[in-house]
């Protein structure tokens, strides 16, 4: 298995290990360190004999044994060669120490505006995961705690008002996507990709070896995925066989325009594009610190980086510029015709910054665990994942 495709596993199950982390933040809340550890993947994809090793740095061990026992729980893609043992290291630091820079670049803030009952449009969910919007509601998915399939898609009026479960009993549901007929979603576990109509159906599979599948877009004509076996992958919206756009990468999210699909690479921290059609990938850009969530307008590629910084290159490839930084676990990513929006999962902040640079906008604080976000017509929209053990929310405030 490529190191790029472990990545994206750990990046995938990054919630649980900060969750553990974040427990221990209110005993110590400068806690830093870094937990060491050593595992198997066995031929079924199945972690066996997760262990600490001695290189471990991270000084409360009721976090360390945490991540073991989480780690313990994950799934991997098959291995080619039978089972395979990994080792690696998992750091955790408060944020204002693992940001690059910060010292000698901040940026000043704008305050943020207050979120209040009113702008929470659904509360009580399980792990919001994934969120997007049309011109009418507001879908997410919930994607449970594994091994329970206990995931969920849902959606509620943009305006506010009962949230309906579209499906349930989903298999750690991932990436959604809405057109003008259906939702679209991975499940991350079951291996599928699906859809059901807007107003409701039963679910229906179309695509059932689907390895484990993240990310997920889709166009007037086709869907477009991440899987952990390090494809970005194209189906018809009619069916048939899927088609691999491109392979060997560690892809963490995705997005399209009419030419191309551009996708971040957790592992190698590169942002990359492919022709709609096929041909060689191209790298736009080579990224100081993992590439999380991306986004694009009419001119360019935006993404978040693993180091706290908000960037963006041309379309056709150039100096990548940075629009912000010091920002804590950077996640998902949102533009405008005007501004960038983000989602800063370890802070529990909503930013805003205008495309062309300046000065950020925090348009909400304290926010617990804001994963991934929308924008739409003025207002922004996320999905508060909350620690595990609290109900997590979905939220909007006006971005102006």
């Amino acid at each position: 298995m490529p190191v790029e495709l472990a990545y994206g596993v750990l990046r995938s199950e990054s919630p649980m290990f900060r969750y553990c982390y974040a427990q221990a933040q209110s005993r110590n809340p400068e806690l830093e360190g870094a937990v060491a550890v050593t595992f198997n993947v066995d031929p079924n994809g199945k972690v066996k004999r997760a262990k600490l090793e001695p290189t471990t740095t991270l000084s409360d061990r009721k976090v360390a044994q945490c991540v073991v026992e989480r780690l313990s729980k994950a799934q991997f893609p098959q291995p080619d060669e039978g089972s395979i043992s990994v080792s690696a290291s998992i750091d955790f630091a408060p944020p204002s120490s693992v940001l690059e820079d910060t010292a000698s670049s901040a940026q000043n803030v704008a305050p943020a505006a207050t979120v209040t009952p009113s702008n929470v449009l659904a509360s009580n969910q399980n792990f919001p995961s994934a969120i997007t919007v049309d011109g009418t509601s507001v879908y997410w998915t919930n994607s449970g705690v594994y091994p329970d399939s206990n995931g969920s898609v849902m959606k509620t009026p943009l305006a506010g008002g009962a949230w309906t479960t579209l499906a349930s009993a989903l298999n750690y549901p991932n990436g959604i996507a809405v057109d003008r007929t259906y939702v679209y979603w991975t499940e991350w576990y079951g291996g599928t990709v699906k859809r059901l109509p807007l107003g409701g159906g039963k679910p229906m599979t179309i695509v059932s070896d689907a390895g484990t599948p993240g990310d997920l877009v889709v166009d007037d004509t086709s869907i477009y995925w991440t899987d952990t076996r390090g494809r970005i992958m194209k189906l018809g919206l009619s069916g048939g066989t899927p088609t691999v756009l491109a392979s060997g990468q560690s892809p963490s999210a995705i997005a399209v325009d009419k030419t191309s699909v551009y996708w971040t690479n957790i592992g190698s921290g590169t942002v990359m594009k492919v022709p709609l059609r096929g041909g060689a990938p191209t790298t736009l850009a080579i990224v100081q610190g993992r590439a999380h969530g991306i986004a694009l307008d009419a001119t360019n590629v935006y993404w978040t980086s693993g180091f706290g910084t908000v960037m963006k290159v041309p379309l056709g490839g150039g100096a990548p510029t940075r629009l912000a930084l010091g920002q804590g676990g950077a996640d998902g990513i949102a533009v405008d015709a005007t501004s960038v929006y983000w989602a800063n999962y370890t802070t529990g902040t909503v930013m805003k910054i205008a495309s062309a640079g300046g000065v950020p906008t925090m348009l909400a604080s304290e926010q617990p665990n804001p994963i991934a976000l929308a924008v739409r017509a003025g207002t922004v929209y996320w999905a508060n994942r909350a620690p595990m053990g609290e109900s997590g929310t979905i939220a909007k405030i006006g971005a102006r």
